[in-house]
């Protein structure tokens, strides 16, 4: 064989595998490009999640507080009512029922009975799914806990007095906790609003037939309760976080 065929020979070899090489590049380059452009497309996808919920969170948020802030919401807001029927019930044998309180120990943690587990009530909130942007998931979490100057073996002894003003003594200073949480894909924000409840003895008439009218709604008092229409029960937002 003449070095002229083999020399052909080797340049063909050489020549294909520079080709494979830079065919192999090609792709690389071309993988990146597609990765660095997914990176990209997912970071804006996530900051517009992100944005969006926060503006359903706090938007969500603001519409509660001035509903449940409202001088008239005894008469408007249903959720003013709920919570009216449904915290601070104590039964005949000094027990809370249905929704029981939130608390910690000394050194932060949950105590058992106690924990959010039982304590949190949950809900859904509907979404009018003809509106684009909105959230996938929005729901709030309530709780409630004791005043911070009171123990539970004096707040449900005060609660079980037959003294009004005992028992307004009691309820004065209770703290309700509502989270707003917002989902959409990975992305989660959250806003946690405490209110504390000021209470009096009720001296509008109008005040007292409206909340006299939950005891037989089953809407706003499923269990029943009953409820002294005498406790005017205001509630002011103290933490937004």
């Amino acid at each position: 064989m003449s070095c002229n065929r083999k020399c052909k020979l080797n340049n063909r070899g050489a020549a294909m595998v520079l080709t494979i090489v830079l065919i192999l590049v090609v792709l690389i380059f071309a993988f990146s490009l597609i990765l660095v452009s997914y990176s990209l497309y997912s970071s804006q996808t996530k900051n517009l999640s992100s944005a969006r919920n926060s503006e359903a969170v706090n938007t969500f948020s603001a519409a509660l507080s001035s509903e449940l802030t409202d001088s008239n919401a005894y008469n408007k807001s249903n959720l003013w009512k709920y919570l009216r029927c449904n915290i601070a019930n104590v039964d005949s044998n000094g027990n809370f029922p249905d929704w029981p309180y939130y608390a910690e120990d000394e050194d932060g943690d949950e105590i058992a009975t106690h924990s959010k587990e039982y304590a949190v009530r949950y809900f859904t909130v509907n979404q009018n799914e003809s509106i684009e942007g909105l959230p996938a998931v929005m729901r709030v979490g309530i709780y409630w806990m004791l005043p911070e100057d009171i123990n539970e073996a004096d707040f449900l002894r005060d609660m079980a007095s037959d003294d009004l003003d005992t028992r307004l003594g009691a309820l004065n200073g209770i703290r309700i906790v509502i989270e707003t949480t917002a989902e959409t894909g990975s992305q989660v924000y959250r806003v946690e609003d405490t209110y504390r409840l000021s209470v009096a003895e009720a001296a509008e008439t109008e005040y007292v037939r409206e909340v006299e009218m939950l005891a037989g709604n089953s809407v706003n008092n499923p269990a029943n309760h009953s409820i002294d229409a005498r406790e005017k029960w205001i509630l002011s937002l103290v933490e937004r976080r």
